[in-house]
């Protein structure tokens, strides 16, 4: 931990360099860097955010009366399955591509800036979730010559859902680096890194599973409807179905303002309690976010003075 330490002073330290001497030449630019700042003044900033990623299950074995049999369901890999793609009646030719995970978030978010080292943020958004999980069991079917061949038949389980989620915590600044010229003070630029830590809470308003069985082998076997995929259950929700969820949120920002703020976040999140009421399945989620935000307060610079610096 301690080399860990170092070495991002370390970094840090270059960068700060590399700054100064990139402004050493021109005595109008100027350009600070600051670990953790603090003293930024009272701001309200209005923003919207757009992002994906993968997610998955945290926990394999999963039984529930909801479920088509009782045997334990695993989660998919992140990235899928390449042998569940499903195929066309009696044709070789795929029809669609492997199931995986992933989910996409739209949002509305509130940060209020204060002159300490922490800062309040709430946000709202609307999550769109697709979660696969499977089982295999062998099974005896007639093959090709009409004798008894042992297959794998696979049962997929896909868990479409819609979240509205609403989530509170405090955001940490790490780092803030503020650049502009003393003849124009009104085109500072100003970036900043920060480590958001939350909780959210959710309810589903759209749940549906599509549950089917699919014939590993299918380049070999096929049902009796000529394809890999023999669909049981289509878009129902679940019984046992959880209405209310809880999750744990970390966010880790860069953002850039100038007159208007625009930022990426890496976010991570997890699930403290679990889908359905009957079985312990809990999900995570990880991906990147596109925000955008609007800062009700002009960002003010005195030379010499970096407290002086409120945004």
């Amino acid at each position: 931990m301690k080399l860990l330490s170092k070495h991002i002073l370390l970094i840090l330290f270059i960068i700060s360099g590399l700054f100064s001497g990139l402004n050493a030449s021109d005595t109008t630019q100027f350009s600070e860097i600051e670990l953790f700042p603090t003293m930024r003044g009272n701001a309200l900033s209005i923003g919207f955010f757009i992002g994906a990623g993968f997610n998955s299950s945290s926990t394999d074995n999963l039984k529930s009366s909801s479920f088509i049999n009782d045997r334990g369901f695993n989660k998919i890999p992140v990235l899928g399955m390449k042998d569940s793609k499903s195929r066309f009646p009696f044709s070789e030719a795929y029809k669609s591509n492997y199931p995986f995970n992933n989910n996409l978030k739209i949002a509305i978010n509130a940060n209020y800036q204060t002159n300490y080292y922490i800062d309040f943020g709430f946000n709202l958004s609307c999550n769109f979730i697709n979660e696969f999980i499977y089982n295999e069991d062998k099974k005896l079917y007639l093959n090709n010559k009409k004798l008894l061949e042992e297959f794998t038949e696979r049962t997929i389980i896909l868990n479409e859902e819609t979240l509205l989620k609403s989530g509170v915590g405090i955001s940490l600044p790490l780092l803030g680096i503020v650049q502009g010229n003393y003849r124009r003070i009104d085109r500072i630029v100003k970036q900043n890194l920060s480590l958001f830590v939350g909780v959210s809470f959710a309810t589903p308003l759209i749940s549906k599973t599509t549950q089917y069985l699919q014939i590993k082998e299918s380049e070999v076997l096929r049902y009796g409807n000529g394809t890999d995929k023999l669909t049981i259950i289509d878009g129902k929700e679940l019984e046992t179905l959880n209405a209310f969820r809880s999750y744990f949120d970390a966010v880790l920002s860069w953002h850039r303002s100038e007159r208007m703020t625009f930022g990426v976040d890496l976010y991570f999140s997890y699930q403290l309690n679990s889908i359905l009421e009957d079985t312990n399945w809990k999900q995570w989620y990880l991906g990147l976010k596109f925000s955008f935000f609007i800062t009700p307060v002009r960002l003010k610079y005195e030379k010499g003075h970096s407290n002086s610096i409120s945004y």
